[in-house]
C-alpha cells in the first residue's frame, strides 16, 4: 500500500492505494480506496506517477479523467467522481507506462484535493 504526498492547492488527505507495479512489462493496475465519508464540497483524486513525460497512458473506472494535457505530460492525474460513480468507494486504474519507464510502487502518490 501506498500513500499520498504532494504540493496541489486546497485540503489534501492522502489516500491508501494497492498497486499491482509491473503486472505486465510496462503497466500494473490498482485500486484507490476513499475516505468515508468523502470530503464536502468540490473535490478530485490526484495521482502522480514518475517519469514525467514519458508518455504514461491510464485509464480508470468509478471516476472521470479531469488533468490537462500539461499535468499530464508532468505524470499527474486527475480523476473525478460524479453521479452513479459517488456510490463506489474505490477509484480503479490502469497504467502503461511508455518509453521503458519503471514504476515503483513507493515513487506513486494518491491524494484527495478539496475546495
Amino acid at each position: 500500500m501506498g500513500t499520498g504526498t504532494g504540493t496541489t492547492g486546497g485540503t489534501i488527505t492522502p489516500l491508501s492505494f494497492a498497486f499491482n507495479v509491473n503486472a505486465w512489462p510496462g503497466g500494473g493496475q490498482g485500486s484507490l480506496v476513499l475516505p468515508s465519508p468523502r470530503p464536502s464540497g468540490d473535490w478530485y483524486v490526484e495521482l502522480k506517477f514518475p517519469c514525467a513525460g514519458s508518455g504514461i497512458i491510464l485509464d480508470t473506472w468509478h471516476g472521470d479523467q479531469i488533468q490537462t494535457p500539461e499535468e499530464e505530460a508532468q505524470g499527474i492525474f486527475k480523476i473525478k467522481q460524479t453521479g452513479w460513480q459517488l456510490d463506489k468507494n474505490d477509484i480503479g486504474f490502469v497504467v502503461n507506462t511508455m518509453a521503458g519507464c519503471f514504476v515503483d510502487e513507493n515513487q506513486v502518490t494518491a491524494q484527495i484535493v478539496s475546495n
